[in-house]
């Protein structure tokens, strides 16, 4: 689900500039109504031949008309307009491709087709709304773990625990289940250690206020007073990325959030 530069070309040499152009009337001629003068024009050396560039047209520029067609670009399809059959047809045929590849022989191939898979049956499981799907999704990405640890790979061991964690989140809308909150909990947890407020500020800013909610909601189902301090913490280590200026609703919402929590 992560989900988820140009360089710029280096010119090098020296620039170089026309003498300046005297103004009129200063030898003494007047100047001819029908001459104008043209601006310097600087000259790029470019290891033994010139570029000119052309200065730039300050007045009116016309609106150029093609007939060429502009690509713009598409909204990403709401999973649930997809139909079902699409997402069965895809998680078969990641199945297949999987059970060519030995775990043992291929272990990074054998890890990212299973986040893949998981991937395709969250998808599914969203479009069916079905337990089954969510928890065979779940079951994928924990055979990725198996292969991206926090010692051999620490990105994709975060971004598989913060898969996990929202496939709960989505699971959990069908069930209360308190071991299905702690396990969201604990798979987001994880995931900051790599997504840290320093290097990535957005990432950890969204984990963060996702993990308030959750704590927030085992407080409510629980009664543990002291999920509701932790879910202060999270609020206000969201409030970090979060801001009234640039994100105003989610600033809102967690403020409001905050308050409950209180």
């Amino acid at each position: 689900q992560k989900a988820f530069d140009s360089e710029d070309t280096d010119i090098s040499g020296e620039l170089e500039l026309y003498d300046e152009i005297p103004e009129a009337g200063t030898d003494g001629q007047e100047e001819s109504p029908e001459e104008t003068l043209e601006e310097p024009v600087e000259v790029f050396d470019l290891g033994g031949e010139t570029e000119e560039k052309v200065p730039e047209n300050k007045g009116f520029e016309p609106e150029i008309v093609t007939d060429e067609l502009v690509e713009t670009e598409q909204p990403a399809p709401d999973p649930a307009e997809i139909p079902a059959d699409k997402y069965l047809d895809k998680v078969k045929s990641i199945e297949k491709t999987l059970s060519a590849v030995n775990s043992d022989e291929n272990p990074e191939e054998y890890g990212n087709i299973s986040i893949e898979l998981g991937y395709a049956y969250h998808m599914l499981a969203n479009n069916e709304n079905s337990s089954k799907y969510y928890g065979m999704a779940i079951t994928s990405y924990r055979n990725a773990l198996k292969v991206f640890t926090e010692k051999s790979d620490k990105q994709k061991f975060a971004e598989v625990n913060w898969n996990i964690a929202n496939t709960y989140n989505d699971f959990t809308r069908q069930s209360n289940d308190l071991r299905q909150y702690k396990d969201m909990i604990n798979c987001y947890s994880r995931s900051l250690s790599y997504y840290t407020v320093e290097k990535f500020p957005k990432e950890n800013g969204e984990i963060n206020y996702k993990l308030g909610k959750s704590n927030y909601y085992l407080a409510e189902n629980s009664g543990d007073p002291k999920s509701y301090e932790t879910a202060i913490v999270n609020f206000n280590e969201a409030l970090k990325y979060y801001n009234k200026q640039y994100t105003p609703v989610e600033f809102a919402e967690i403020h409001k959030d905050l308050g409950v929590s209180y």
